[in-house]
């Protein structure tokens, strides 16, 4: 083990054995976690099933100037991949926001006949929530009604667009926009009071909507609805506004688009992109968390009390694991480790970690010298505040061991075609020779995103994650057995 000078770890009470440090561990951890039962292989099995069965769904997860479609295994480049989307993200800039926004800047500038010029109108985002939201709704369309579609949510916007099978993304966009090209004047809109407004209600119009300012769509291949040996392609988008009405505003009239800053909503911190004429909110704002901070004072962003809950939401899922207490799909629980080590702050590698989420990044990138978690999700009812957003993203890094069944084995080897795949997270965790981790938080507007470094880094090819035998057999030289943890110390 390395000397305490090169640690940065919680300080323990003169006299704190093993069984204190061990049944302290539990006390506090029991806050953090739901207990659960043993149960049979069957029943895990059943479970799961019952949980999310979308193996007759087939998904269109690969763009490249193709329409190669797939099971539900989604994407490991997805840009949404924690909410359970597939798209990738230069297909989701280059196919779906990049033509949408030109659209736009087309219509408030008064290049798009029949539209007048716009005062201002909104650059177009992408939200992970709302393509979460799309797919799901596919899903549920049944093949008698794949023309139809789904049933249009109340609280969004819904634009439905159907092409001849094997559709590219980029076709299926196009045809969805050239719904915009089609609307008349006085028949689908008009002009009235300095606005433009409708007259009948198209989902076209949903698209230049000036006040929108995000959107999520999702793509699915399905039969027709009268001749079932006949496919199609479908493209489905939800934007963060509700179905415009009849002599709803569409956009304000006159200006031909923003020209300057100024030009844009002073109270939104808004800007111009003057080549688009489009008013954008500016990027995501982190906010880190505050409070007592004594055992990395030096770390501007963290707190004791997030820190310590990192820390044994970690070592109580290694604890699991080197008891032999953690059931893999199959049902089988994988066998107890023999050399897991406890792991101990470092608050140098936490200041990375810190840094990094300061930038409220979107996507995980690879650290040159640690191991590296990332999770990133939308605030909701459910994630209140940094605690709940904690639990979540270490829950979700672990819970894989029990959902994805293409992991380490019995042999708990780590194989190259577990490299960038979900597996990596829990097995990050799991890996025995990892001794210090450092993690950050913070809210970056409606998303909270998560970062954990690790040090050895694991997931190394052709390596275990940890030696199976009797718990804390084999610990490294210099480290004795906490029997309460079954770990290392």
């Amino acid at each position: 083990m390395e000397s305490s000078r090169e640690l940065c770890r919680a300080s323990q009470p003169i006299g704190a054995g093993p069984r204190f440090e061990g049944a302290r561990l539990r006390k506090r951890m029991s806050k953090y976690i739901t207990p659960q039962p043993r149960i049979s292989s069957g029943g895990a099995k059943k479970s799961r099933r019952a949980a999310h069965d979308c193996s007759h769904v087939q998904w269109q997860v690969s763009y490249r100037g193709s329409s190669s479609l797939g099971t539900t295994e989604r994407n490991k480049a997805a840009f949404c991949d924690k909410e359970g989307g597939v798209l990738e993200k230069r297909d989701i800039d280059d196919k779906i926001l990049t033509p949408l926004n030109k659209k736009r800047s087309d219509v408030v500038k008064g290049t798009l006949s029949p539209f007048p010029a716009g005062k201002t109108m909104q650059k177009i985002k992408w939200n992970c929530e709302l393509e979460k939201k799309a797919k799901t709704a596919l899903e549920t369309v049944a093949p008698a009604t794949c023309l139809a579609g789904p049933t249009a949510p109340a609280d969004n916007a819904a634009i439905y667009h159907t092409d001849a099978a094997g559709a590219a993304l980029d076709v299926l966009v196009q045809g969805m926009l050239g719904k915009v090209d089609t609307l008349a004047k006085a028949t689908d809109f008009d002009e009235n009071n300095g606005n433009v407004v409708v007259v009948a209600p198209n989902g076209a119009m949903d698209l230049i909507r000036s006040d929108t300012t995000e959107i999520g769509c999702a793509v699915k291949e399905c039969d027709d609805d009268a001749t079932p040996a006949v496919k199609h392609s479908n493209v489905y988008c939800l934007t963060n506004q509700k179905a415009l009405a009849k002599d709803d505003s569409i956009y304000p009239l006159s200006g031909g688009g923003c020209k300057a800053d100024a030009d844009c909503a002073a109270d939104k911190n808004e800007t111009c992109d003057t080549t688009l004429g489009l008013c954008e909110v500016p990027e995501t704002t982190a906010v880190l968390p505050k409070g007592k901070n004594t055992l990395c004072s030096k770390n501007e962003g963290m707190t004791d009390a997030l820190r310590t809950q990192f820390l044994d939401m970690h070592n109580y899922r290694r604890s699991i694991l080197a008891k032999g207490q953690v059931q893999r799909p199959s049902g089988n629980y994988l066998p107890t480790g023999a050399n897991i080590i406890k792991l101990k702050t470092n608050c140098t590698m936490e200041k990375e970690a810190i840094e990094e989420v300061r930038d409220c990044p979107t996507l995980k990138e690879a650290h040159g010298t640690y191991g590296k978690n990332f999770d990133r999700f939308s605030s909701s009812t459910a994630i209140r505040n940094y605690e709940d957003a904690v639990k979540k993203a270490v829950t979700n890094w672990w819970k894989v061991v029990r959902t994805d069944n293409t992991g380490p084995g019995m042999q708990v080897t780590f194989r190259d075609n577990h490299v960038g795949t979900p597996v990596e997270t829990y097995a990050q965790i799991a890996w025995a020779d990892t001794k210090e981790i450092g993690c950050a938080i913070a809210n970056c507007s409606s998303a909270y995103t998560v970062i954990c470094l690790y040090s050895p880094k694991g997931n190394i090819p052709d390596q275990v994650l940890y030696k199976t035998g009797k718990t804390c057999s084999a610990c490294p030289s210099g480290t004795k057995c906490d029997s309460g943890l079954g770990l290392c110390v």
